[in-house]
């Protein structure tokens, strides 16, 4: 059975009505093993997923409202952060994000997790960025633009594809870009590293920068 956890909010609403409320959840803290792997699952927004030397996970939420609308407040006090932790596999997922009009809901998520770990993210629409990750990472973005950063000692292989827009690999042996309205694919391998980097956009921008 799903353990869900209700994400706590602290509305801390400005004085002055056009600047954004934002609303703000403690992090929510896992414990997890050498070989565990994360999976996340984020609806929409802008995603940071960054390497520590920590032995935990760590994933910090903002809720941000272009102004201060009760009923965006409300679709945020409605989110859901669901967990379960089976056979190895750490699954996360922000869930009861509104489907139709969102009264100007912005999701903003910061995962930490230790850089070793597999870590995989499916995101529908929006921004993921990630930096300081050496072991294997898989993304699969609807809508939007993905930021890879790792090293190209501890990597053996990347791919980035998209759909419709750009696919860029910088930092290999030689930069590789394609664009393409319908589907763009490119690929650098024999790294000597262990890890793999997967990136796809449906549409947008998939870049992998190595360094």
């Amino acid at each position: 059975m799903p353990f869900l956890v209700a994400l706590l909010v602290l509305l801390a609403l400005l004085a002055d009505p056009a600047h954004a409320a934002r609303l703000v959840t403690d992090p929510h803290v896992y414990k997890v093993t050498p070989s565990h792997r994360i999976r996340l699952e984020f609806p929409v927004g802008e995603l940071k997923v960054v390497g520590t030397d920590d032995s935990q996970v760590e994933f910090h939420i903002v809720a941000a409202c272009d102004d201060d609308d009760a009923r965006c407040a409300e679709r945020a006090n409605a989110l859901q952060l669901e967990s379960t932790d089976e056979n190895g596999v750490l699954h996360l997922k922000l869930d009861h994000y509104p489907k139709f009009n969102n009264h100007g809901l912005h999701i903003e998520g910061e995962l930490r997790v230790p850089r070793a770990l597999g870590v995989k993210v499916d995101m529908g629409v929006g921004e993921i960025e990630t930096d300081d990750l050496t072991g294997d990472f898989d993304a699969d973005l609807g809508v939007g633009q993905a930021t890879i950063r790792t090293t190209r000692a501890t990597t053996a292989r990347v791919d980035a594809t998209a759909g419709i827009g750009q696919a860029t690999i910088r930092g290999a042996s030689d930069d590789r870009q394609q664009s393409s309205f319908l589907g763009a694919n490119t690929t650098w391998k024999g790294g000597p590293g262990k890890s793999a980097i997967k990136v796809h956009v449906g549409v947008g921008e998939a870049e992998i920068k190595l360094r």
